[in-house]
């Protein structure tokens, strides 16, 4: 019996699905059988009618009966339920963004998160605890959006803030190092400016170069704020 739908009550699904009987044509060496079957019926003795199919399974498999018939009507019943009524909402709870990853969240199979800027999507009926590993495909996950490197800047200079030895500059970046503000002249990482470096040009001498992402109180006159957004 249905547990989503408790009216038919000859199918499982979509709770569990149905095992049916696969029928056969009724054969020479069960017509005997057969009519015994019928002559038991015709006499309104379904309980000796029943216990023959019992007894020869075989024939059971060549007899058509109401409770063959309801079991195929009940299946086809849920599964037009189940794709007009419920199929959207299913999906939708599948297939859900469930954000940032969570060690603490149960996820379930389709659930999709995102974890160190990338997307994942769950493969088994659930999991917990189980991180995504980047750029990787495991039991609990699937990855389906990687990651990609971080884009040239565009036209005109790009404010990058403080000079960091750690970061990559492409051309056109702009940097604050020791109060003079660079312009990138050729893609770098971990080079840093100076008058003799040829990735770099001085473009701007000032008293003093602030990065912050707030404005000073009573910035002094000669000073340039770099807002950190």
């Amino acid at each position: 019996m249905s547990i989503t739908y408790s009216q038919l009550t000859e199918s499982s699904y979509p709770d569990a699905i149905d095992t049916m009987v696969r029928m056969s044509d009724l054969s020479s060496a069960y017509k005997a059988l057969a009519d015994q079957y019928y002559a038991y019926k015709n006499a309104g003795n379904d309980t000796a009618a029943a216990q023959l199919l019992v007894d020869n399974p075989t024939l059971d498999t060549m007899i058509i009966n109401a409770a063959k018939i309801n079991k195929f009507i009940d299946a086809t019943l849920a599964l037009e339920n189940w794709y007009n009524d419920d199929i959207k909402p299913f999906f939708e709870n599948r297939f859900a963004n469930k954000g940032e990853y969570n060690a603490a969240t149960t996820y379930l199979q389709g659930n999709v998160i995102s974890c160190n800027g990338e997307g994942f999507i769950c493969r088994v009926t659930s999991s917990i605890g189980v991180s995504p590993t980047a750029h990787t495909t495991t039991t609990n996950w699937a990855i389906i959006a990687k990651q990609g490197i971080q884009g040239v800047s565009g036209t005109g200079l790009a404010p990058r803030g403080a000079w960091n030895s750690s970061a990559n500059y492409y051309v056109d970046d702009c940097a604050a190092d020791n109060n003079i503000l660079w312009q990138c002249l050729v893609a770098n990482s971990n080079s840093k400016p100076t008058s003799g470096n040829t990735n770099w040009l001085a473009i701007l001498s000032l008293d003093s170069v602030i990065c912050a992402s707030s404005q000073p109180v009573n910035q002094s006159s000669g000073s340039l704020w770099l807002q950190i957004l």
